[in-house]
Formats: structure tokens, C-alpha cells, sequence
């Protein structure tokens, strides 16, 4: 079998393979929303929350934050939408943006199970590795 790997200018890695003449795109190849990497975990969050896919986006909440404590409810793809949707809307959009305008020349500081990335004029992205799946921790 005969592949061959092409980057988008997302990005994104597509894998093509040469079957019987031609060249098909290896649909098992595609994760458009994976979390292996801090990088990869940030192109998928914004590609989820561009597409409003709060199903998607509870992906990229660390566990901790799914749970009740004395301060905060937990959190809920209800929840999460209901804020990104609403009071949280327009300060949402500006973080992404500037997230994704940094994304292709960013440097991303990986130790350990964390990872931080600057975006924008001094915000910093945090990111935690849980099960092996990077999540995003906190927009300074």
C-alpha cells in the first residue's frame, strides 16, 4: 500500500492512500477534534467552537471542572453553552480569535502534563494532559 500524507493550510494532517489507481482520502486517519498534542487540542477546540459543537467542547474540560465544589456548580455541555451563548459570547470570540491568529507561529511550552501557549497583547492558554488527552485548563 502506497500513502502519502498532506498538511491543509489549517494544519490539519490528511492521509491519502493508492488503491486501485487512484488516490482516496483514509477516512480512519481523519480526527478532526483530536487531543494528542497541546497543539492539535487547540486547533480542535477552536474548530469545535467555531462549529458550536458544545458536545465536542465538554471533550476539552479537565475532569475537575465537571464536578460540583463548594464554589462552582459543574460544569455541563447546558451550562457551557448557555455562557459561551450568552454574557460570555463576545469575550469568547475575541479570546479564540486571538488564539487562532497565534496558533501558526506559536511556541507551545510543554513540562510534564501541562502546557501553556501566549495568544494575543499577554494572554496565556493552559493546558493539562488527562488520560492522555490535553484539555484545555484556563484562558489568563
Amino acid at each position: 500500500m502506497v500513502t502519502a500524507t498532506v498538511i491543509t493550510a489549517q494544519g490539519d494532517e490528511l492521509v491519502l492512500v493508492y488503491e486501485h489507481g487512484r488516490w482516496r482520502i483514509d477516512g480512519e486517519a481523519i480526527d478532526f477534534y483530536g487531543q494528542s498534542t497541546p497543539r492539535q487540542a487547540v486547533r480542535s477546540f477552536l474548530r469545535a467552537f467555531e462549529r458550536k459543537r458544545f458536545d465536542v467542547l465538554m471533550r476539552f474540560v479537565p475532569d475537575a471542572k465537571k464536578i460540583a465544589d463548594e464554589r462552582f456548580p459543574a460544569l455541563d455541555e447546558a451550562r457551557l453553552r448557555e455562557s459561551w451563548e450568552g454574557p460570555q459570547r463576545e469575550e469568547m470570540e475575541r479570546i479564540c480569535q486571538s488564539i487562532k491568529a497565534a496558533l501558526p507561529q506559536a511556541t507551545i511550552e510543554e513540562y510534564s502534563d501541562r502546557a501553556s501557549m501566549s495568544y494575543g497583547s499577554g494572554g496565556t492558554l493552559q493546558l493539562v494532559r488527562e488520560h492522555g488527552l490535553w484539555k484545555i485548563e484556563h484562558f489568563d
